[in-house]
């Protein structure tokens, strides 16, 4: 009875190399899919949050009330700023951020508050306004224009 033998290289990959390469493909896609759910988890504490502690002074798409619409605040602002944001607005106004001194001074220095919200709940509002932005649709495409041959045969639009 013969014994398969192992390559040393696979793809061109030593065998070591391969082994450790396939264990960090394996440790990458069980942290992303641990995120997603968390994110799943977090989207509906983040949407009671909101609803709680943010909709008198905020809106997701509908405009700006006391504070700022914050559609597509994940795409404008980084998270850490976020983070920050959410976990101590009073701290970064006295300690003089840029955005936050903007912020106040735009809508009447009305200073949001600090709610003391811990580090999930600033996770889960955070998830809430991004599943928001990833469930928009885009604009609908125009229309395609029907096309006509023309005399001489060249293709023209409709107009």
């Amino acid at each position: 009875m013969q014994l398969m033998r192992i390559p040393t290289r696979w793809f061109g990959i030593p065998r070591r190399g391969f082994f450790v390469l396939s264990l960090a493909l394996l440790l990458i896609m069980t942290v992303q899919l641990v995120q997603a759910r968390s994110m799943a988890q977090s989207v509906p504490e983040g949407q009671a949050l909101f609803q709680e502690k943010c909709t008198g002074c905020h809106t997701i798409g509908q405009g700006d009330k006391v504070g700022p619409d914050l559609a597509g605040v994940v795409v404008r602002r980084d998270r850490a700023w976020l983070v920050r944001w959410l976990s101590a607005p009073d701290r970064m106004v006295a300690q003089g951020d840029p955005i936050a001194v903007e912020l106040l001074q735009k809508y009447n220095r009305i200073q949001m508050p600090n709610f003391g919200l811990s580090d999930s709940q600033v996770a889960a509002l955070i998830a809430y306004p991004e599943s928001q932005a990833e469930g928009a649709s885009a604009p609908p495409a125009a229309a395609p224009q029907p096309s006509a041959v023309v005399p001489g045969g060249s293709w023209v639009k409709s107009r």
